[in-house]
């Protein structure tokens, strides 16, 4: 518990305090640190550059991989596993590491991320090894959709009281996004594109 303060830095304490600012002066106003205006722009594009893995933080304060992105770098170099607990980040094949125990998941999370095409290395230990026990997974980044966040649709055919056949579509909307820079992703194209189809 001790930890956590120590580890903010100034952005986070300044992030802190403009957050306050705002939401005193008008509860529907936020503001975003840079790494949480880069996890908005993230959620918004519904893609990222990175490993595909999903992270949570045990209350051993372990980076533990919940989840793997389905095509993604992580789960197509095959030796991420769920529940494994990432102990270290290295970037690149050699060099230091940074020891992540106990680390804000979020900055776990700003180390893993990359430029597309460069190496992260991974100190990890297997889900129910001892601690003591890890080796080094090295996963070569890239861009990420995360595609089970999209609108996505159904056509139901069943039979009204008169026994005709009804067909029903059905969309559904996970969240509202759009790729404000690009364009390429927008909740208002993938329906309009979900209804002619």
């Amino acid at each position: 518990i001790l930890d956590s303060p120590r580890n903010n830095t100034t952005e986070d304490v300044a992030g802190f305090y403009l957050k306050s600012l705002s939401h005193a002066y008008d509860p529907h106003s936020d503001y975003f640190t840079q790494s949480e205006y880069d996890n908005f722009r993230i959620q918004m594009r519904k893609s990222l550059t990175g490993i595909g893995a999903l992270l949570s933080m045990t209350e051993e304060g372990f980076a533990e991989i919940r989840g793997l992105v389905v095509g993604g770098p992580a789960q197509q170099q095959g030796e991420l596993k769920v529940g494994d607990r990432i102990v270290a980040v290295g970037q690149g094949h050699k060099g230091a590491t940074v020891d992540v125990m106990h680390m804000k998941l979020q900055k776990v999370v700003d180390l893993i991320r990359g430029k597309k095409g460069s190496i992260v290395r991974l100190k990890v230990s297997s889900a129910g090894a001892d601690l003591s026990d890890t080796h080094v997974i090295f996963i070569k980044r890239d861009q990420v959709d995360l595609k089970e966040n999209l609108a996505r649709a159904e056509l139901i055919e069943t039979k009204n009281s008169k026994g005709e056949s009804v067909r029903i579509g059905w969309i559904d909307l996970p969240s509202f996004y759009a790729d404000m820079e690009a364009g390429q992703t927008s909740v208002t194209r993938d329906c309009k594109r979900l209804l002619v189809r």
